[in-house]
C-alpha cells in the first residue's frame, strides 16, 4: 500500500509542495533522505543554470536541516522528531533547507497545492571522463552495468558476508536512481561535519560506513583524484568530477549505504521486537505463576465453600425444626387462651347467677335459712 507524504520546501524563494510516495509508512530518516533526493532533483529542474556551490552562495543540492509536520488534531505545526508522529497518509510536512555558505531564508508565501515530483531529466553539466576512465554504465552487468567495477588498487572486501538467496535477487535488481541523485546523496552522507567540503578523514570514513575497506594507499589515491586543486578538501564540483571517474564505485557506495541503513533499521526493529518478546515472555511466566496461585486459591475457596454450605444446610435444618416447634407452641398457646376465654365466660355467667340469687335472697329471704330456723318437722 502506497503511503504518501506531502512535503513543501522553499527553493530559491519559491514554495514547492510535492507528494512523495513510499511503499509503506516510512521512518523519519527515510522521509528526510527522500526529501533531500527529490528536492535536489526538483531544484535542478526548476533552475537548470544554477551552478552556485558551497562557499559562494546557495548549494546546487538540497540538504534538510529541520522538518515540521502539521498536527491536524491541535491545528498547529510541530517539529518532526519521531517516527510515531507520522501517522496518517498524505500528512503535510515542511522541510527547512540547511544554510550552507551564505545563509538561506524561507520566504513567507502561501503553501501551493501538492503535485507530483518532476520526472528525471538528462544531465548536461556532468564532467566528461578522461580516456583512462573505467567502463561506464550499460545494460549487460546485473549489478554494475556494462563492463566491471574498477579493479586497480581495489583490495577491499565487504565487512558483511555476501548475500544469498533472496538478497542476491534483490541486489541484481537495483532501483533506477538518477546518477546525480547518487552523487548528491553520497556527498551528503560523506560530509558528516556538514561543512560543505570533504576532508580525507570524512572520505575514508564514508567508505568504511559503506563497508568498503580500502587500503590506506588506495584511499590516498582516491582523495588525490578528487582533490583537483590540492587544497586538502573536496568540494561538490570536485566530487561530481570524481564520481564521473568512478561511477561503479559511487553506485556501490550509494546502494551499500542504503542497504546498510535498511539493515540497521531492520536490526533495530528486530532488537526492539526481541526486547518486547522477552518482556512478554517474562510477563507470561509471571501470569502463569499468578494463574497457579489463583487456581490454588480457587481450590481452597472451593473447599471452604463446601464446608460452609454443609454448615448452612445444618443451620437450615435446625431452623426448619425450630420453626415447626415454634408453630406448635404458638398453636398450643392459642388453644389455651381460647380455653381460658371459655372459662372466664363461664365464670362470669356463674358470678352473675350467684349475684342474682343473692339479690333474690335478700329480697325474699333465704329458703335454706328459713327452713333451718323453723325446723321443718314434717319428718
Amino acid at each position: 500500500m502506497v503511503f504518501v507524504i506531502r512535503t513543501c520546501a522553499d527553493l530559491h524563494g519559491k514554495k514547492v509542495n510535492l507528494e512523495l510516495p513510499f511503499p509503506g509508512k516510512p521512518s523519519r530518516g527515510e522521509v528526510q533522505r527522500k526529501i533531500d533526493e527529490v528536492f535536489t532533483h526538483e531544484m535542478r529542474v526548476l533552475y537548470p543554470n544554477n551552478n552556485v556551490q558551497y562557499g559562494s552562495g546557495q548549494a546546487s543540492f538540497f540538504v534538510t536541516s529541520r522538518m515540521q509536520i502539521y498536527d491536524d488534531r491541535h491545528l498547529k505545526w510541530t517539529d518532526l522528531i519521531s517516527d510515531d508522529q507520522i501517522v496518517t497518509d498524505r500528512c503535510q510536512v515542511y522541510a527547512f533547507r540547511e544554510s550552507l555558505g551564505s545563509p538561506t531564508r524561507d520566504v513567507q508565501q502561501e503553501m501551493p497545492a501538492p503535485r507530483a515530483p518532476s520526472l528525471p531529466q538528462p544531465l548536461t553539466d556532468r564532467p566528461q571522463p578522461s580516456p583512462e576512465t573505467p567502463p561506464q554504465y550499460g545494460t549487460s552487468s546485473p549489478l554494475y552495468g556494462s563492463g566491471s567495477p574498477p579493479q586497480q588498487h581495489y583490495d577491499a572486501s565487504p565487512a558483511r558476508p555476501p548475500p544469498t538467496g533472496a538478497m542476491v535477487s534483490s541486489q541484481r535488481h537495483r532501483p533506477n536512481v538518477p546518477l546525480q541523485d547518487k552523487i548528491n546523496t553520497t556527498f551528503y552522507d560523506f560530509n558528516g561535519s556538514k561543512s560543505g567540503a570533504l576532508s580525507p578523514q570524512e572520505m575514508a570514513q564514508g567508505f568504511r560506513n559503506a563497508d568498503i575497506d580500502f587500503a590506506t594507499i588506495t584511499l590516498d589515491e582516491l582523495f588525490s583524484k578528487a582533490d583537483r586543486n590540492r587544497d586538502s578538501k573536496v568540494t561538490p564540483d570536485e566530487w561530481q568530477a570524481f564520481c564521473a571517474l568512478y561511477p561503479n564505485t559511487i553506485d556501490c557506495v550509494y546502494f551499500r549505504t542504503r542497504d546498510k541503513a535498511e539493515e540497521d533499521e531492520v536490526n533495530g526493529i528486530l532488537a526492539r521486537l526481541d526486547g518486547e518478546q522477552q518482556q512478554m515472555d517474562a510477563r507470561e511466566q509471571q501470569l502463569h505463576r499468578e494463574l497457579a496461585d489463583i487456581q490454588m486459591r480457587k481450590q481452597e475457596v472451593g473447599r471452604q465453600l463446601d464446608q460452609y454450605r454443609a454448615k448452612q444446610a445444618q443451620i437450615q435444618q435446625k431452623k426448619d425444626t425450630l420453626e415447626q416447634q415454634e408453630r406448635d407452641l404458638m398453636e398450643q398457646e392459642i388453644r389455651l387462651e381460647r380455653q381460658r376465654d371459655h372459662l372466664r365466660a363461664q365464670e362470669q355467667r356463674f358470678q352473675q347467677a350467684a349475684n342474682n340469687f343473692d339479690r333474690a335472697t335478700e329480697r325474699e329471704g333465704s329458703p335454706r335459712r328459713a327452713t333451718r330456723d323453723g325446723r321443718d318437722n314434717r319428718y
